[in-house]
Parts: C-alpha cells; structure tokens; sequence
C-alpha cells in the first residue's frame, strides 16, 4: 500500500463490513415487523384500521414490507427459502386468527393478499438490490 493510500483511508487498510452485522441486522428487521403483524393480526380491531381502510390494503402493506426484507437478506440462497417462509407465515397467521383472534376469521381472501403483497414486496426488494449492486468486473 502506497503512502497516498494509506493517507486516503485513514493510515489503515479498509475493512469490510462484518457478514453477522447484517445477518443481525436482517434478522431484528424481520423479527420487529413479523411480532407486528401477529400483534396486529390477533387483537380484536386491526391498529391501522383508522389510517387505511381496507383490510386487502393493509395486507398487501404488511406482507409487503416482510417480502421487501426477505429480498434483503445478505446470502442470495436464503431469499428465495425467507419468500416462501413469509408466504407460509400468511397461512399460519390466518389459522392463527381462527384459533386466537377475537372476532376474528380466516379468509382465503386475505391469504391471496398476504401472498400478493409478499411477492409484490419481493420483487421491488430484489429491484433495488439490483439497483445498487455494485458492478461486476469480466
């Protein structure tokens, strides 16, 4: 390393950012949004019924955002297992209404636009990574 690199990076070698960090990272981000979801899917009246309306909406936003951090995950071979893991997740959310929701009930409608919304998330997650990738050297 010459003298005006070690001056460009701080008189040290560049580090990389540690791989736990952002599988720390990803992980509380999924694990916050999923405990959100279970909150809001099983109390007796949705929180965000007052700001959106429909149900489907809030579906699709909900499931959107777990598709969107599912596309995030730092190891390309564990995205496409976390997409199915939250199009599962939607299955088991609304056995869960059944079961433990007051006043609540599943609905087939509400699985199309959970899993609507986990693929719609996918998908823009997987643009903007894309996006911003750095570019690959031949």
């Amino acid at each position: 390393m010459t003298e005006q690199d070690q001056t460009f990076t701080g008189g040290r070698g560049a580090r990389t950012p540690s791989p736990w960090r952002a599988h720390l990272i990803w992980a509380f981000l999924l694990v916050a949004l999923v405990a959100l979801i279970i909150w809001g899917g099983l109390v007796a009246q949705d929180p965000l019924q007052p700001f959106i309306q429909s149900d489907k909406t809030r579906h699709i936003l909900a499931f959107g955002c777990l598709g969107f951090a599912a596309s995030l995950h730092p190891r390309p071979g564990f995205r496409l297992a976390g997409v199915i893991g939250v199009a599962g997740f939607g299955v088991a959310l609304e056995i869960l209404q059944e079961v433990f929701g007051p006043g609540r009930e599943m609905s087939l409608k509400d699985l199309f636009f959970s899993t609507v919304g986990t693929f719609a998330g996918f998908g823009v997650g997987a643009a903007v990574a894309l996006a911003f990738a750095p570019p690959q050297t031949r």
